[in-house]
């Protein structure tokens, strides 16, 4: 009997160890920097707040990785600003990184900023234009796990910039969220994640 009980916690104790069992979908959690690792950057002229690190747990490290940035204005997708795949990773988890940009309110200087992904040490820098008049800005990102379904965009973040006095922010862990967050704001950035499965 006892090794019978032995040999079942046992089994149990190995097969919630792996990070994703077959069952399940991948996922994607926001990434909370060491203190260590917070006191690096504070050393490099990235803003406290414009920094958001996520950890993707996929079922399979060939499947790819794709990482978009799209602009909406009043609700209407404009265009898409930034898209990056990578694929072929070493483990399951990958560490993925996103930056806005950091625009002054001064309407003297027309600052470029430039937005930045990174997927597991390969990333993109692209230039970036603030929207004409703002007068505020907020970014938002996920505060919870979220799955992560094949061929279907999973919005991690956004970056809202309004020449209004006030900004709606809600929370866009669901997707009614993110239809209030495009309806009440101006000038909206998605930032996205999409897996595909290995070719």
């Amino acid at each position: 009997m006892r090794v019978k009980l032995l040999f079942i916690l046992s089994l149990l104790l190995f097969t919630s160890c792996s990070p994703l069992k077959n069952n399940e979908d991948a996922t994607v959690k926001p990434y909370k920097l060491t203190k260590e690792q917070s006191d690096i950057l504070q050393m490099t002229p990235i803003q406290e707040g414009n920094r958001i690190f996520y950890d993707v747990t996929v079922k399979n490290n060939k499947d790819e990785l794709h990482a978009t940035i799209e602009y909406y204005q009043n609700g209407k997708k404009v265009k898409e600003i930034a898209n990056i795949a990578s694929s072929h990773f070493l483990k399951n988890k990958i560490r993925l990184s996103f930056i806005p940009p950091y625009f002054q309110f001064d309407k003297d200087v027309q600052e470029k900023g430039q937005w930045y992904i990174n997927i597991e040490g390969g990333s993109t820098l692209v230039p970036a234009v603030a929207p004409p008049s703002i007068n505020s800005s907020a970014t938002t990102t996920i505060q919870s796990t979220k799955n992560v379904k094949y061929n279907q965009k999973t919005i991690l973040a956004a970056v809202i910039k309004t020449s209004k006095d006030t900004l709606s922010v809600p929370t866009i862990d669901e997707e009614p969220g993110i239809e209030l967050l495009l309806k009440e704001n101006e000038h909206v950035y998605l930032f996205s994640i999409e897996l595909k499965k290995e070719q």
